[in-house]
């Protein structure tokens, strides 16, 4: 048990403490969070005791096979400051929509940047019972709903749960976003230590062109120990990479906004892999953007 309360600690505060990152298209900005990578929740406020009233086992249960179509019920918790407004869904543990305070649309209307159903973020892992378990598919319990923050649980079985954690500073478009993994080996299959982060998002028009949008909207990224951006091509239909070494952050960038996953630390080059893809001429957004990493359960 101590072993997996170690476990948890370090990949909360060194293998996987990120945060999103909500703002207007600025790369000094980006660049600026990428040299402050110490504005990271510490321990004593991302590790807290479990107080679901439902017990692991019986949670246990939901954690099916990830093919599985069944609509779970669902529980929206807010998070708002001056620049900025989240609703967080219980479906998954993640954001179900952003929008920008500050900012309207072509036509004076509320800028969201996704709505429901639009972005998806999830991890993958088998277990060691056959199943495989897709975090996007599962009912988390909201664990701590304060002002500023919301916890998320998922009870596993034999101990094992998973914990997301948001914090949302005010007057601010930075959301600190950590997971722990807790008594992961109890559970996963042999010789598995690893889940599937993945992060996609259908990039909504905020302008009144479509095709213009479309030429400025792409996937950026940094390599940890290289100084320029890169990023996939803007003028193609699709364009993906499976990247070559460690990278710091990757941003689905569009003409005057972004959506940014930063790594505390670093997503390693094993698994990760971008893409961009236009929707074609009859479709109702301007281009979906994915993201691919592999997350360690243990250390």
């Amino acid at each position: 048990m101590e072993r997996n309360s170690t476990i948890g600690y370090i990949l909360i505060l060194a293998l996987f403490a990120g945060f999103w990152y909500f703002n207007k298209d600025n790369q000094q900005l980006l660049e600026e969070t990428n040299s402050n990578t110490t504005e990271v929740m510490d321990s004593s406020s991302a590790v807290y005791t479990a107080e679901t009233t439902t017990s692991a086992e019986e949670k246990a249960l939901s954690v099916t096979d990830s093919s599985n179509t069944i609509v779970l019920p669902e529980s929206i918790t807010s998070l708002q400051n001056e620049l900025i407004s989240i609703d967080f869904t219980s479906r998954g543990g993640i954001p179900k929509q952003v929008r920008l305070k500050e900012y309207q649309r072509y036509d004076s209307s509320e800028l969201v940047l996704f709505q429901d159903g639009q972005m998806e973020l999830g991890y993958t892992f088998p277990l060691a019972s056959g199943l495989v378990v897709n975090t996007f598919n599962k009912e988390f319990t909201v664990e701590t709903n304060e002002q500023d923050e919301v916890v998320y649980t998922l009870a596993l079985g034999n101990g094992a749960f998973i914990k997301q954690t948001y914090t949302l500073a005010p007057n601010s478009y930075k959301v600190d976003y950590t997971v722990q993994f807790d008594g992961m080996p109890s559970i996963l299959a042999p010789n598995n230590r690893f889940a599937t982060l993945d992060w996609n998002t259908k990039l909504q028009g905020q302008e009144k062109t479509l095709e213009d949008e479309k030429a400025a909207t792409t996937v950026y990224f940094k390599y940890t120990n290289d100084d320029d951006v890169d990023y996939l091509s803007e003028t193609s239909d699709e364009d993906e990479e499976k990247l070559t070494a460690n990278v710091k952050w990757v941003s689905f960038k569009q003409k005057f906004f972004n959506q940014t996953l930063i790594h505390n630390a670093q997503f390693t080059e094993d698994g990760t892999q971008i893409e961009i893809k236009n929707p074609g001429e009859n479709g109702t957004y301007v281009k979906e953007a994915k993201a691919q990493f592999y997350i360690p359960l243990e250390q």
